[in-house]
């Protein structure tokens, strides 16, 4: 797939490269998500149009277009792409393309709702996770305020976000962006990254928040 009509945007990191575009995403079969949405979404005609749907993208470069190569993810603009598909808007929108393979991918912050002694106690009865576990032991965290606690019983990624997903459901952890600053417990899980996004899979709700940003 070749893009042309490209603008260069210029990033404080040198070696991430992006452009603006405008596409028909509604025309497009081969963009995916790569977490869910929240049912409660206040998207508009106007948020779409005034706003860039930020895909990441494998590209090759070439004069003034760019080739990509497989498949495009949503880095940010879950709520948007939907709202164009169940809107059927038919018509190009701004699209921000951002080489994949050197974004950088954290954990979406979660605000703990309830004492840190009972959330402890809680992962350690649900999934027996308890703290200062090798590396080497298990790969897979999650953690409180920094301090990490690593569960054998988690065997990958899709299972500890799909605990994630249950203490979201249970309320006992509330995503709140990365870049708010407050004095809440933080809860963090292993950082997913690009190579874990499939086309066939989609993570929880606020799994990742991804940097360059261009919703600010």
């Amino acid at each position: 797939m070749i893009i042309s009509n490209l603008e260069k945007i210029d990033l404080k990191d040198n070696s991430l490269v992006a452009y603006k575009t405008k596409l028909n995403v509604f025309r497009l079969n081969n963009i995916y998500p790569h977490e869910e949405t929240n049912e409660n979404s206040n998207i508009t005609y106007d948020v779409v149009k005034n706003s860039s749907l930020v895909l990441g993208v494998e590209f090759i470069l070439e004069d003034n277009k760019v080739e990509i190569k497989d498949n495009l993810f949503i880095l940010d603009g879950h709520h948007r792409f939907n709202f164009i598909n169940d809107n059927k808007i038919d018509e190009e929108i701004d699209v921000v393309l951002i080489d994949i393979r050197k974004v950088s991918i954290y954990s979406y912050n979660c605000q703990l709702m309830l004492g840190k002694e009972e959330f402890t106690n809680k992962i350690y009865e649900d999934h027996k996770f308890v703290p200062n576990v090798l590396q080497e032991d298990v790969s897979f965290f999650i953690s409180l305020n920094k301090q990490k606690y690593f569960s054998k019983n988690i065997l990958n990624l899709r299972d500890l976000y799909d605990y994630k997903k249950i203490l979201m459901q249970q309320k006992i952890i509330t995503p709140i962006p990365n870049d708010l600053k407050n004095d809440s417990e933080i809860v963090q899980f292993t950082p997913l990254s690009y190579q874990d996004f499939k086309k066939d899979f989609v993570f929880p709700y606020k799994s990742t928040w991804i940097m360059p940003r261009f919703d600010r």
